[in-house]
């Protein structure tokens, strides 16, 4: 079984010591996707398959957005070693479900499907056949009024959820 060799994912915690009432699910579309238009820079951490720990890795996406349609593409750099291009193109469909690509692993492009829930599009990730452990989840999370999102790629790997890429952008 093989791990994803390059995927990104992004965390965000928020504290709070009251009990928030749950939000529902988001109407997908230009609102929601508007909040990814501009140049984002970011940092975190990349689980290769090849590595023991998580490799630190900055990174610079450019952020184009419609009614329709959320597009991501830049650059991720861990320290000189390595620059790799990352993009997710994503569409919306008239009911309310994103699907697209994902690029920036080592052995291709990865399909992306899923849908909105708040603040987060929850994707499942579809990469080449014998890539990681078969269910891996993208989440992008970009609360509202923010100027930060998340994007965060899970697997499961020998029956554990693990966490392959975790990353933090802030607008420029």
């Amino acid at each position: 079984m093989r791990q994803a060799t390059f995927v990104l994912a992004t965390s965000i915690m928020v504290g709070a010591s009251a009990v928030l009432p749950f939000a529902g699910p988001a109407e997908a579309g230009p609102a929601f996707n508007q909040r990814f238009e501009g140049i984002w820079v970011g940092a975190g951490t990349v689980k290769r398959d090849s590595d023991p720990d998580p490799r630190r890795v900055t990174c610079r996406v450019d952020g184009a957005a419609d009614a329709t349609r959320i597009a991501l593409d830049g650059t991720c750099r861990a320290m000189l070693i390595f620059t790799r291009a990352i993009g997710a193109n994503l569409a919306v469909d008239g009911s309310g479900t994103y699907s697209g690509v994902y690029t920036g692993s080592q052995v291709g492009p990865a399909r992306l499907s899923g849908t909105l829930d708040g603040d987060r599009i929850v994707l499942a990730v579809r990469f080449p056949e014998g890539v990681g452990g078969g269910r891996q989840e993208m989440t992008i999370e970009n609360p509202e009024g923010s100027d930060r999102f998340t994007l965060r790629v899970t697997d499961v790997i020998d029956g554990v959820p693990t966490e392959i890429t975790n990353l933090v952008f802030e607008r420029r």
